[in-house]
């Protein structure tokens, strides 16, 4: 809960500032979310989500945010037209890819979207956090051998991949949750899941709460992810 909002905490507010504005509503990509993504955060109805991912989404998911287009594809060429969305928003995939296709994903996200795109993704030094969380839980966590086996990127490598595309520039990069802090709440977050997982209205009022109290609190000094704000030229 608390860790995944903490990545959502900057498009968001993004979203609500700078894109909420007619014409209504506005086309939202998001890749990779595992679930509803964005959803669970956003209160406003003015967006229309559309999530792309390898695996199809849970059939309760699929009633429970009847709103949504959930649409499956083989991690290739994503189907839909150049300039599709408005917004993509990419959170924590690009450490499941393996290094020499992650240039083929960015140029997917660069043509799928006609505006904005938030970029997402623990870096190369985060690796020490997740060792000790590796070790607490015996190396469970599935996600986590998959960092290692693909290796986490470095900021700089993806800087430089989005430099050299003449189309899109870098406009933020924003730390989302300190790297060891990261470790307390991914395991808080992990209980609040329990209580919480079925319950729309609660992770939403839950989110909104985050937002306006612990959500700022926690980024500061060198952090476990960063995202990326990019926008075409």
């Amino acid at each position: 809960m608390f860790d995944t909002f903490q990545r959502y905490l900057f498009p968001v507010q993004y979203i609500k500032t700078r894109i909420m504005r007619p014409p209504l509503p506005v086309p939202i990509l998001e890749v990779g979310p595992n679930g509803p993504g964005l959803f669970r955060c956003f209160q406003n109805s003015d967006i229309s989500l559309t999530t792309l991912d390898i695996t199809d989404a849970h059939a309760g998911e699929k009633k429970e945010y009847p709103e949504i287009n959930f649409i499956t594809y083989d991690g290739e060429k994503m189907p839909f037209p150049s300039d599709a969305f408005e917004i993509v928003l990419c959170i924590d995939v690009l450490e499941h890819i393996p290094p020499e296709k992650r240039n083929h994903f960015l140029g997917e996200l660069f043509r799928v979207s006609r505006k904005t795109i938030f970029l997402s993704f623990p870096v190369s030094t985060s690796r020490a956090p997740e060792k000790v969380l590796q070790k607490i839980f015996f190396n469970r966590f599935s996600f986590l051998r998959e960092h290692e086996n693909f290796g986490l990127p470095e900021l700089s490598e993806i800087h430089s991949l989005v430099e050299k595309n003449t189309d899109w520039k870098r406009v933020k990069t924003e730390g989302t949750i300190n790297r060891w802090l990261w470790i307390p709440v991914k395991l808080f977050s992990s209980l609040l899941h329990q209580i919480l997982k079925k319950k729309k209205q609660g992770i939403r009022r839950t989110f909104s709460l985050h937002q306006k109290s612990l959500g700022k609190l926690l980024r500061f000094g060198t952090c476990y992810s960063y995202t990326l704000l990019l926008e075409k030229k």
